[in-house]
């Protein structure tokens, strides 16, 4: 839908705030898409079935692990790709603000251009506030005692390693060295730039949270501190063989490490 938006929604001789409204719409939709998805993630069906009813089904049934794979899968490919957020620059130089200031009036834009760097960190930065809060790491820790040793789950280990992997994916790149990097075809964009600081930021956070809060299992510390080093170690072997990194990418790397 957004391939020629502005042909789409901007008759002739209106104005091309019209673009904006309904560029915010599908973003916003691609979010709320992304936070239901979000939810299977440490999941369970909760019933108020009572016992002898027909058919009745346990109070708490874990969401199945397939299921929770496929949401965070979905979500890393939707928020947290490297080309998740490739708009064409001529549809982001359309998106006019709306200048009516008025009762019945939800068009009245104070910052004139669009702050698309703003609207996609916040996105990313609710995104992972819901995946790595103490109440979701919860449920995934206690429900690997609730599903049978035979069965599959998922482990919060699985979820750190998955987000490792895909908001860090660059530091996996194969022939970093021989990259010709630029800071008009960065080493890492300015969007993954601001997704890996939020996401070293909420790791931080949580590897120092003190255990008598009781806020966060230990596992989950220990996971978040595991994370920090493996990062570090990568950073290192990134920078070193990057001797051709765009100045962006450099600074936000040393930054990181």
């Amino acid at each position: 839908l957004m391939k020629d938006l502005v042909t789409k929604v901007v008759p002739d001789g209106e104005d091309f705030h019209l673009a904006k409204k309904a560029f915010n719409a599908l973003l916003f939709e691609r979010m709320y898409a992304s936070l239901t998805a979000i939810r299977c993630v440490g999941g369970q069906y909760v019933h108020r079935d009572h016992k002898g009813d027909a058919n009745a089904r346990a109070p708490f049934v874990i969401v199945p692990a397939a299921k929770q794979r496929e949401a965070l899968q979905f979500t890393f490919e939707n928020l947290y790709g490297e080309n998740a957020f490739a708009f064409d620059p001529a549809l982001l130089n359309h998106l006019a603000p709306g200048r009516w200031m008025h009762w019945d009036s939800d068009e009245a834009d104070f910052r004139l251009d669009y702050p698309i760097h703003d609207q996609i960190n916040r996105f990313q930065t609710i995104s992972l506030s819901l995946l790595l809060n103490p109440w979701t790491l919860h449920r995934v820790h206690d429900a690997e005692l609730k599903v049978p040793a035979g069965e599959d789950a998922m482990t919060v280990a699985e979820i750190f390693q998955g987000l490792r992997k895909a908001i860090w994916s660059e530091l996996d790149r194969p022939g970093i060295e021989g990259g010709a990097y630029t800071e008009r075809k960065p080493f890492v964009n300015s969007i993954r730039r601001m997704l890996q600081s939020e996401h070293l930021e909420v790791l931080i956070q949580t590897g120092l949270q003190p255990a008598w809060q009781g806020m966060y299992p230990a596992d989950v510390a220990a996971l978040a501190w595991d994370t920090l080093r493996e990062l570090a170690a990568d950073i290192d072997k990134a920078v070193a063989a990057g001797k051709t990194l765009d100045g962006y990418s450099r600074a936000h790397l040393r930054d990181a490490r």
